[in-house]
């Protein structure tokens, strides 16, 4: 068989590819090993437990306060709203980005995922319901696909298109990305797709939430309306507030502060964690802070269901989060903003 220069070529592409994706699948299995914290983490009966906007108590009959772990039944009703969230995290294996060789975003785009996770959880509130369970997986199948790893338009916020607009504000594939930056990328996106997205994304740059600003640009002319004064139509609104409150760390008269807009009905979360290591924030207990985190390798081409769903929750004291946050909020209604 005789086989062509531009065939050969293609060939020991495809070969240097599939190298490569072994060679990233490895990195992550090694970086796994290492990073993952060991065993459940525990929580205490004698506290209830704030996730987005629910309040939920540990069941337990006994009635001395006791320590327990996500295995207990006593936080059975905590992680069945837990499990149901949507877990995205560092991948490996997928096509590269831009003209690089990069096929694995692990190590540096921690901040895109956990911002991915934020805005996946405003999907969930708006397609399912708040605080719905369980969820349809035809929903879930709808949300994840915004955010798959392929350079298509129709995945709005793969990490392959936001690569391609943090070329307009000088951040390539392993850069450190800022969270104002980050925010206005995905903003970007959005605004620009042709593809149907359900909300806007709003950006409140002096981290003030200013209502007539939100509602401005959320109001729309319905085009299925024939008449042109009929009432404008909100559309649903992401709020991002990037925000830097502390130097160092968190002052402690903001403590109660965050942890109160983790209790709103309209909250998303909270993107923040440790200098250079972005988690997102889902609730808390007590002055430890509940997180998802995207410091955790998957294959890019294993897309099953539970690659997308996190069995353990993390905490950390809130006195050890960096003071460089998102706070994020979603209003479906111009009543709720208002």
């Amino acid at each position: 068989k005789t086989i062509s220069a531009h065939s050969s070529s293609r060939n020991k592409g495809t070969s240097v590819f599939f190298t490569s994706n072994l060679f990233q699948n490895t990195k992550g299995r090694l970086y796994n090993a290492i990073r993952d914290p060991s065993g459940p983490t525990k929580f205490s009966t004698a506290k209830e437990i704030t996730f987005l906007g629910l309040t939920i108590a540990s069941h337990t009959k006994h009635k001395e306060k006791r320590v327990v772990t996500t295995h207990s039944q006593e936080l059975f009703g905590f992680m069945k709203f837990f499990y149901s969230q949507i877990w995205l995290t560092y991948r490996s294996g997928f096509p590269y980005l831009l003209n690089t060789k990069i096929s694995s975003d692990m190590g540096w785009g921690c901040l895109i995922r956990a911002l991915q996770m934020m805005i996946a959880r405003a999907l969930l509130d708006y397609l399912a319901g708040r605080n719905a369970f369980p969820v349809n997986n035809q929903i879930y199948t709808k949300i994840i696909f915004h955010f798959l790893d392929r350079a298509d338009a129709e995945n709005v916020l793969s990490i392959h298109n936001v690569m391609e607009e943090a070329k307009y504000f000088n951040l390539k594939p392993g850069d450190w990305f800022d969270p104002s930056r980050t925010c206005m990328i995905f903003r970007n996106l959005v605004k620009k797709t042709k593809t149907e997205f359900p909300c806007r994304i709003h950006i409140s740059t002096d981290s003030t939430i200013k209502q007539e600003v939100i509602e401005a640009e959320a109001q729309f002319q319905d085009e299925q309306q024939e008449n042109p004064d009929s009432p404008l139509t909100f559309h649903p609104m992401i709020i991002l507030l990037p925000a830097r409150i502390g130097i160092g760390t968190i002052p402690e008269y903001f403590h109660e502060q965050l942890k109160y807009c983790l209790s709103l009905p309209f909250t998303i979360g909270i993107v923040g964690g440790k200098k250079d290591a972005a988690i997102y924030f889902v609730g808390y207990q007590g002055d430890d802070m509940i997180y998802l985190d995207p410091h955790h390798v998957h294959s890019a081409s294993e897309i099953r269901k539970k690659t997308f769903h996190c069995k353990y929750p993390r905490t950390m004291h809130i006195t050890a989060v960096d003071p460089s946050i998102i706070i994020g909020f979603m209003v479906k209604t111009k009543t709720e903003l208002e």
